[in-house]
């Protein structure tokens, strides 16, 4: 990266709304990052349990300023996405977030901007803890060139560390009681995330009914009571690279690579942050994507992303 990445303002880069339809009749709100002159290929960015778009702008827009054009979005139920649904719309669904949003967005940019692309026509997928998790439900996850992972761990509490800040037996309380209680009390369908100690964002009930649920079964998405497609998992044959922080009770290490190991065939690069590099503040399960905790963790991403994809097209171009 040319510049150090901090939170440039958000008129430093042009930006545009637009606004995708999910085959089931949601419509998402988009904010496009482009650079200036061309791009190294599009990243979209898969967001957290219930974290607004917004949240990665800064990201976003470091990005940008290293050559790549980023696309945010949010999914049904969540932010600007909260009331767009169909006419008569069901009650937002956990695994609809990859099989019909993500999707809807991935679609989109490989139809819309990957040609706008010139050289640049690769597409990259990064996922957010539950945006990495659920990606792979995509079926255009087909299109994409690389994968990266930030904080996404394999939940399930047959996985999860004795200890830490949120260890095995804390994890199961939350899993099959503090949630489930929660869900019941809601009113209006929407869930204060600070009600069950995950933060301060609202989410349908629904929507942490069902991670909860997942994450009791041994295998999480992948456990056949899922019910779930989880086959193109196996069959992606790309770059990952995969994140992790010792100080993020919501992603320990160990859950990380279970997660890892159901890419198979992809070829994997796996960074765990530990000890003094984590800085004096951490990094925790959302520092990464703040300029003050996640600087060096977005030049190394990079640069990851200039020599596995960036390289690929320039040596496509030669071929041409």
């Amino acid at each position: 990266m040319q510049r150090e990445p901090i939170d440039y303002p958000a008129d430093a880069l042009p930006t545009r709304e637009d606004h995708v339809r999910t085959a089931d009749g949601w419509t998402l709100p988009i904010t496009v990052t482009s650079p200036g002159l061309g791009s190294h290929g599009t990243v979209v960015i898969c967001s957290a349990l219930g974290v607004p778009r917004q949240f990665y702008a800064a990201f976003a827009r470091a990005l940008c300023l290293a050559g790549w054009r980023t696309v945010t979005f949010d999914y049904r139920g969540i932010g600007e996405a909260l009331a767009s649904g169909p006419a008569s719309p069901t009650a937002p669904r956990f695994a609809d977030w990859g099989r019909q949003d993500i999707d809807a967005v991935l679609k989109w940019a490989h139809d819309t901007l990957v040609p706008e692309g010139c050289g640049g026509r690769k597409l990259v997928v990064l996922g957010h803890s539950a945006g990495g998790q659920l990606a792979g439900l995509a079926p255009h996850i087909v299109h994409a060139d690389a994968l990266v992972q930030v904080a996404s761990p394999l939940a399930n509490v047959r996985g999860w560390p004795w200890r830490g800040a949120l260890g095995r037996l804390p994890f199961a309380w939350l899993l099959h009681v503090r949630i489930p209680l929660a869900v019941a009390r809601a009113r209006g369908g929407m869930l204060p995330l600070a009600d069950v100690g995950m933060g301060p964002m609202s989410i349908p009930a629904a929507i942490l009914s069902d991670w909860a649920g997942f994450a009791r079964q041994r295998g999480y998405l992948f456990a056949p009571r899922a019910g779930l497609d989880t086959r193109r998992y196996a069959r992606l044959k790309v770059p990952l690279l995969a994140w992790g922080f010792d100080d993020d009770p919501l992603a320990p290490a160990q859950a990380i690579d279970a997660l890892v190991a159901r890419f198979p065939a992809a070829r994997i690069t796996r960074r765990q942050i530990g000890g003094a590099a984590l800085g004096s503040k951490g990094v925790g399960h959302m520092g990464f994507f703040r300029a003050s905790s996640g600087a060096p963790w977005w030049r190394e991403t990079v640069a990851w992303l200039d020599t596995r994809v960036r390289t690929q097209n320039a040596q496509n171009a030669q071929n041409v």
